[in-house]
């Protein structure tokens, strides 16, 4: 979400923006989620079971992670809230203003749905990456600083966990334990993301190959889970659970996405509609001056 707000960043919005943005984000979206609803259920739709797919599909829209790519709707959604603060005089106040709303949500209890669940995580890093880029704030932190970062990254990663930090034998109630994991996360993934993207705008070398795949990514992530369980399947039937299951596993699945992919985007269509843009395609051999 942060590259998507450094991105995201533009002095004047033009009118078609939140056109574009819909184009990209929902039509894949709502594409794959019906893609998914019939591969998941495929042996429902057998047997004549056809309301599972419907059901999939209405699960998908109130809970958008139980749909496969539910990034793409949450971050449309915040591109709704993105275009809505930037026509006023204080955007950041007002992305804040309503991240900080749906937090609040949780304290009365009101259940929220259709992703906003989410909203209110990825909303920081993407105004983040807007403010990132608006202010060149990336060029006004000095290696120094990042040295500095390194011992706190450190300390609040080894704290971390999914299930909530560890608190170093510190007994806390909890409203305070609450605050302190969300706090915590907070700072792990903003050391991290400053931390990283400082690192990779440094490096000014670039292999041809993994340009691609960064730029493919969506359509990798799309595609390999339904791969990677049809040949897990048939891999069983050959092999035991091993490394080398493991290693052909990943190899398969892997080669078998690049050659949908690279099939796809045969179809202009198929490719706009699919991954909501139009992806350079795969060269036969690096460019001329391109590092090896």
């Amino acid at each position: 979400m942060f590259v998507s707000g450094y991105l995201a960043f533009r002095k004047k919005m033009q009118s078609s923006y939140l056109y574009k943005r819909f184009a990209s984000l929902v039509v894949p979206f709502a594409i794959w989620l019906v893609i998914y609803s019939v591969f998941y259920n495929f042996n429902k739709i057998m047997h004549g079971q056809f309301g599972s797919v419907i059901s999939f599909v209405k699960e998908g829209l109130l809970f958008p992670d139980h749909g496969g790519l539910w990034f793409l709707w949450v971050l449309f959604l915040i591109e709704i809230f993105h275009v809505f603060a930037q026509s006023t005089t204080h955007k950041y106040l007002i992305l804040a203003g309503i991240s900080v709303g749906l937090y609040l949500t949780s304290l009365v209890k009101v259940p929220i749905y259709f992703g906003l669940l989410f909203v209110r995580w990825h909303l920081f890093f993407f105004a983040m990456g807007l403010a990132f880029r608006e202010y060149g704030f990336l060029n006004k932190i000095s290696y120094k600083s990042i040295l500095l970062m390194l011992p706190f990254l450190v300390v609040s990663e080894s704290s971390w966990s999914r299930m909530g930090s560890n608190t170093f034998g510190f007994h806390l109630s909890s409203v305070t334990q609450s605050v302190y994991n969300l706090a915590n996360s907070y700072l792990v993934a903003t050391l991290s993301i400053v931390l990283f993207f400082k690192i990779a705008t440094t490096i000014k070398r670039s292999n041809t190959y993994v340009v691609w795949l960064s730029e493919n990514t969506l359509a990798v992530y799309a595609i390999h889970g339904m791969i990677l369980i049809l040949v897990v399947g048939e891999l069983k039937e050959i092999l035991q659970e091993s490394i080398l299951m493991t290693c052909l596993t990943f190899i398969t699945t892997v080669l078998i996405s690049i050659g949908m992919i690279r099939i796809i985007q045969i179809n202009p269509g198929c490719r706009r509609f699919l991954f909501g843009k139009q992806p350079p395609k795969l060269p036969s051999r690096a460019s001329p001056g391109t590092v090896g």
